[in-house]
């Protein structure tokens, strides 16, 4: 019974999503419709590729430790390992921590980090997240945002769309 709590919210959050769902807003004169409907300006084609695999990492690795927390009556997970997750694949270092969660003090809210093991000639080094991802993705048909830390040094906020959707594509 614990088990299907987080798999029937979720299933419930995309339901609402997909109930609530706004017609895209259209282009003012002189704007691109992404531009219209808030998105980040676009990427370097190498940043965005980045930024989608990362960001998919970083949505699997949030769904679990919200997941965790759900069949563990609101105790959060410690490490990656506590999920049932390697921490280091041949590809990406995977990081969990606990952060304040608003300014009140309460320290709970998960902040995952999946950085690129071998981080040369990459565009981005490190993205991070937080639960709002898998609201944002059912929301957004699937669509969230990641914030990643360039290699040339600053962060910027990228938009993650789901495996097999072209990115003009709004559904």
């Amino acid at each position: 019974m614990r088990r299907l709590v987080p798999v029937g919210l979720a299933l419930g959050m995309l339901l609402a999503g997909a109930a609530c769902r706004k017609a895209a807003a259209p282009a003012h004169e002189g704007q691109s419709t992404a531009a219209a409907a808030g998105d980040p300006p676009a990427a370097d084609p190498a940043a965005q590729a980045a930024a989608d695999t990362l960001g998919r990492e970083l949505f699997r690795l949030v769904d679990r430790a919200v997941s965790y927390r759900g069949a563990h009556r609101d105790r959060p997970a410690r490490s990656v390992s506590e999920l049932g997750l390697d921490s280091l694949s041949p590809q990406v270092v995977r990081r969990l921590a606990l952060a304040d969660s608003g300014g009140d003090g309460v320290i709970g809210r998960e902040v995952a980090t999946v950085a690129w093991r071998r981080p040369e000639g990459r565009a981005l080094r490190s993205c991070r997240a937080t639960p709002q991802v898998l609201e944002d993705a059912a929301l957004q048909t699937g669509r969230f945002t990641v914030h990643c830390t360039l290699a040339a040094g600053g962060e910027r906020a990228f938009v993650v769309v789901p495996a097999g959707a072209g990115r003009g594509a709004r559904r």
